[in-house]
């Protein structure tokens, strides 16, 4: 598999999205920017995330206290320094691009609704900023 953004967010959706909304979100995905732009007004707010993936959670945490805990979790994994960022900052259209994670992280957190993906299709970290939520998915 090829270490690109694209692959990254196209494994996110088939790993991490529950299956009902799977092919709809990689259809928009896949298609024109006008595509892109609709699957980034409908679910990167709230994307279906399926549960049973969800390693960690965190709950309206401080934007500090988020960082940190992200921070210690990587320290955990043996995690890539690199990651693919797509958030309201770095859209589908235009920038998703790959970053350094704790960079990616103190530069988006508590500011828009980011994903990170570390391993395609294995390990990423979601951010709703709307919600105040931040969890940390992997499938093995």
């Amino acid at each position: 598999m090829e270490d690109t953004p694209h692959t990254h967010i196209e494994e996110f959706i088939k790993a991490f999205i529950i299956k009902e909304r799977q092919e709809r979100m990689l259809y928009l995905f896949n298609g024109s920017i006008k595509n892109k732009r609709k699957l980034e007004d409908q679910f990167l707010h709230e994307l279906p995330i399926d549960s049973k993936y969800v390693a960690k959670s965190f709950e309206n945490l401080k934007r500090d206290d988020a960082i940190r805990a992200f921070q210690e979790f990587l320290a955990t994994k043996k995690v890539p320094e690199k990651c693919v960022v797509w958030s309201n900052k770095y859209p589908l259209t235009d920038d998703v691009r790959f970053g350094n994670a704790i960079e990616s992280i103190k530069e988006n957190m508590g500011l828009t609704d980011s994903v990170y993906s570390f391993i395609p299709g294995k390990l990423a970290f979601y951010t709703n900023d709307y919600g105040g939520q931040s969890c940390f998915l992997i499938k093995k």
